[in-house]
């Protein structure tokens, strides 16, 4: 059974003997509903006391020599064995003389000799089967431990003793009488007609009858949780085990193949149609799993480049040096030196912008952003251009013709970063004296700033790849080895990093021709 199932399990079984106590409790602290019970049990009883004693005073009665009422003994038997051959509660009826005409706890053989016995009752038959062995076993407990843990007093099942004298009296009198104690309900009314009084009906009920219902009411709640608790448990355990527990385990395997194997499981199969979050945790890990395969291949991929990048002012390094030790002709070697030179910056170069480039996205994750506004960094960026002049006499435009704001969540000089670089390549194509114009605009929740220029444009197929490492499209005037290739590749690495996007685009005239190229950036505003 793992850790997960055992918590389960522990919540499960917490949840059952809270109920199972509150049940208890609730058996054994009853008090205001027994004696609302026992209210309505008087009541009954007074209601039965009263049709019996209309009907004797109706049927059951003969009038003596003298005018006096008296009540007729065979005769009420044989009324009241039939009233109340049906009913739970003893019933006594007393003559004028106190003598008793009928007890039902007494069974009168209708005869000559008027033989009578005592009547026992049979105990109610168990249930012979799982249930009813459960409901025994659980009332021997139930009365023999909680409810003497709890004080409630055992059931005594008293045996219910004869009205007392003065009881009798007090009803042959006129009086109403009732007594309600722990073992028994009474309830005694005068046999009357014409408001003459002959005789007195008492009916008494057993009071542990009602406890004994009401346990038995809870014990048959025990029995059903008992049953529930015992067959939800296989039930839970394999529910738990299909739907959850081999799953996690599943994607804990596939984590540790993962780990094992970097780059070649990329996916994890079998929880695609699954809704919950156990199809949620295992398309995240898909995502992770696919993020971190492509974070490898990039960074093989990173690796043959940057190899392929050094190889190249190596080997011409190489060749240079090796030829300057032969060559005698000192402006030969000035000229060879002047290369090397070149060589030696063209690497110090690249390695800076490899190094940048390598560590940009950690540094991305730990950056610090705030609130900037697009509209006045880009007029702060065209203005120190204008200060300190720019390449080729060109000049630079902001230009907006949308009311702000123009908020958005940003790291300064990464932003910077990549607006310098995007205006430094619109110099380097614009002609000379050409215009770069930077406009910012706003579109719905996107913030979007374009960077046009004059210069020839970018091939169409193209457009797209210039953002490779170390892919450069310079123009054909400018000195070989200046540029990396990097710029554009970083400037999209930002912008992503700030959840925005970068691509390029040609302007173009009325018949199609370019006018020049134009970087557009959307980012998210605030």
């Amino acid at each position: 059974m793992s850790p997960l199932t055992r918590k389960i399990l522990f919540v499960y079984l917490l949840a059952f003997l809270v109920l199972l106590a509150g049940l208890l409790v609730l058996g054994v602290a009853s008090g205001p509903y027994r004696e609302n019970l026992l209210k309505s049990e008087k009541e009954a009883l007074k209601t039965q006391a009263q049709n019996i004693s209309g009907a004797l005073a109706e049927q059951a009665f003969k009038t003596g020599v003298d005018g006096r009422i008296k009540l007729e003994g065979d005769l009420a038997v044989n009324m009241l064995q039939r009233l109340v051959i049906s009913t739970t509660a003893r019933t006594i009826v007393f003559d004028q003389d106190r003598t008793v005409v009928f007890d039902s706890g007494v069974l009168v053989f209708l005869g000559p000799v008027g033989d009578r016995v005592k009547v026992s009752k049979f105990p109610p038959l168990e249930e012979a089967n799982f249930i009813g062995n459960l409901k025994s076993d659980l009332k021997g407990f139930y009365k023999e431990t909680i409810s003497r843990f709890f004080g409630q007093r055992p059931t005594l099942y008293p045996n219910v003793e004869p009205i007392r004298n003065k009881a009798v009296l007090d009803v042959l009198s006129g009086k109403e009488f009732e007594e309600i104690s722990a073992e028994s309900i009474q309830f005694g009314l005068p046999i009357k007609r014409f408001e003459k009084i002959f005789g007195a009906v008492f009916i008494t009920r057993d009071a542990s009858l009602i406890d004994d219902a009401f346990n038995s009411l809870v014990i048959a709640i025990l029995a059903i949780l008992v049953v529930s608790f015992v067959v939800t448990i296989p039930i839970l355990l394999i529910f738990f085990s299909y739907t959850i527990l081999r799953p996690l385990r599943r994607l804990a395997n596939a984590a540790d193949m993962v780990r094992g194997a970097p780059g070649k499981i990329r996916t994890i199969p079998g929880f695609e149609n699954r809704n919950d979050e156990i199809g949620a945790l295992a398309a995240d890990l898909n995502a992770m799993t696919d993020a971190f395969s492509q974070r490898l291949d990039a960074i093989e991929n990173f690796a043959a480049d940057v190899a392929h990048e050094i190889k190249n002012p190596l080997t011409s390094l190489i060749s240079s040096v090796e030829t300057a030790e032969r060559i005698k002709n000192e402006e030969k070697q000035r000229r060879l030196m002047a290369i090397i030179k070149d060589d030696v910056q063209r690497l110090d170069r690249l390695i800076s912008d490899i190094a940048e480039a390598s560590k940009l996205d950690s540094e991305l994750s730990r950056d610090e952003v705030k609130i900037l506004d697009l509209e006045k960094f880009l007029a702060a960026l065209v203005k120190a251009h204008h200060q300190n002049g720019s390449s080729r006499g060109c000049r630079i435009e902001f230009l907006t013709t949308f009311k702000g704001p123009f908020y958005f969540m940003g790291n300064e000089t990464r932003m910077v970063r990549v607006f310098e670089n995007l205006v430094d390549n619109a110099f380097s194509f614009s002609p000379n004296g050409g215009l770069v114009e930077v406009r910012v605009i706003r579109s719905m929740r996107k913030i979007i700033a374009t960077i046009e220029d004059e210069g020839p444009g970018i091939p169409e197929r193209v457009l797209e790849k210039i953002f490779d490492r170390f892919y450069s499209e310079r123009p054909k005037d400018e000195e070989f080895g200046k540029h990396s290739g990097l710029g554009l590749s970083i400037s999209r690495q930002i912008v992503g990093a700030h959840q925005g996007t970068i691509r390029a685009e040609n302007k173009k005239d009325k018949t199609g021709a370019s006018q020049g190229a134009r970087f557009i950036i959307s980012l998210p505003a605030v």
